[in-house]
């Protein structure tokens, strides 16, 4: 069990410094989609939800950056 576990963290931690990558590197297109992928694996998150529309309005995507700021208002 513990082993899983410390798969799980050493698995988070490597999502959460390529999310940090992509962002530095400006390539907002696989942020985008890495963020997706971690909204899908914890939908409960609006910190998520928050990065997510933080990235889309800074491209431009008013339309998905409304999505995420409406869900993480109206659902959390």
């Amino acid at each position: 069990m513990l082993n899983k576990n410390k798969k799980f963290n050493v698995n988070h931690e490597t999502k959460v410094f390529d999310l940090k990558r992509y962002e530095l590197l400006n390539n907002t297109a696989q942020a985008i989609e890495l963020y997706s992928q971690a909204n899908s694996l914890a939908p409960t998150d609006p910190a998520i939800l928050s990065k997510l529309a933080s990235i889309y309005d800074a491209e431009g995507d008013k339309s998905q950056a409304f999505q995420c700021h409406y869900e993480v208002r109206y659902n959390f």
